[in-house]
């Protein structure tokens, strides 16, 4: 019984000892990474799977502002600019990269988990790139020399009412009735 009680106490030193040398380690956090391919967006290309399982819808209402765009698709669609250093060498100086949405991936999370959202489009300079982001309902996203991603504050409390609510009909139901 002793040398149980020892292989615990061991054991437990152990993981603690070992939480705390890990713990003064910063955990590395890429906010960037650089990949041969991107994978996972949404194709063009129409199978009879994707009939069955998705339908496509027209929008309810198209807005059309003329020449509501014209300084986008220029700052995209811009040369970089070129720089002539006093030597007479030509150097090259890359502008500010534009990024052009092309499709969001949304999956949503059920009950009170958060929605996966992937953004997918091409930049400026060339690149295909992919973003990544979790939240509760409500977010919104708008792209140009970055992507502002915007959720709700307090979107973790929506579905906590939304399941109280229910709750709280039921209970008045069972009341009443």
């Amino acid at each position: 019984m002793d040398r149980v009680i020892w292989l615990v106490v061991g054991a437990v030193v152990a993981v603690l000892g070992g939480m705390l040398w890990l713990s003064g380690q910063e955990a590395e956090v890429y906010r960037e990474i650089v990949v041969r391919e991107i994978k996972g967006e949404p194709d063009t290309v129409r199978t009879f799977v994707d009939r069955v399982v998705y339908r496509d819808r027209e929008p309810e209402l198209v807005a059309v502002e003329p020449g509501g765009g014209e300084d986008v698709v220029e700052d995209f669609c811009r040369p970089d600019t070129v720089v002539q250093v006093l030597q007479g060498d030509t150097v090259w100086v890359a502008q500010d990269t534009v990024f052009l949405m092309r499709s969001v991936v949304h999956d949503a999370g059920w009950f009170f988990a958060r929605d996966n959202i992937r953004v997918y489009g091409p930049t400026s300079a060339g690149d295909l790139r992919e973003m990544r982001y979790s939240s509760y309902g409500g977010w919104s996203i708008r792209a140009g020399e970055g992507v502002l991603f915007r959720e709700p504050r307090f979107g973790w409390g929506r579905p906590l009412l939304e399941a109280l609510a229910f709750i709280g009909l039921g209970y008045f139901g069972g009341k009443v009735f």
